[in-house]
């Protein structure tokens, strides 16, 4: 009896699991098959979607300064662009990336394709990873 139970909560895992993982591949091809205009800075950039309504931006944008190196919100440091975009100014650039949730960060090459796609919280060792993935971290 355990056991089934043990087995029904596996498979139930396994399959919330891929279908999270289905969701995001859509949504990195249907981003990428738009073609936001992203910031054509010529090297990777870290776009982070935020709102002063959002309970949980402050801490993001702490983990973010961590990953930069330096203080809140810079615009560089050299290895990758970050970009803070308010989603409540800026609604059609919200809309042109499919941003269902705050925050949100995603993670652009140097030729403006979206790689990674990150839904609330992302610790700062995830962003360092993701950006070595990319060419863009230490």
């Amino acid at each position: 009896m355990i056991w089934e139970r043990v087995l029904i909560i596996l498979l139930l895992g396994l399959v919330g699991t891929g279908a999270y993982t289905a969701f995001k591949q859509l949504h990195l091809r249907r981003v990428n098959g738009r073609q936001p205009a992203a910031a054509a800075s010529g090297q990777p950039t870290l776009l982070y979607f935020r709102s002063e309504a959002c309970a949980a931006c402050p801490t993001q944008s702490r983990y973010l300064a961590q990953v930069m190196g330096s203080g809140e919100g810079g615009e560089g440091n050299g290895r990758f662009t970050l970009q803070q975009i308010d989603v409540d100014a800026n609604p059609d650039q919200a809309r042109q990336y499919g941003i269902m949730t705050l925050p949100t960060t995603m993670l652009l090459d140097a030729a403006g394709k979206v790689r990674e796609i990150n839904y609330g919280l992302t610790p700062p060792h995830k962003l360092q990873q993701q950006l070595k993935t990319i060419g863009a971290g230490n």
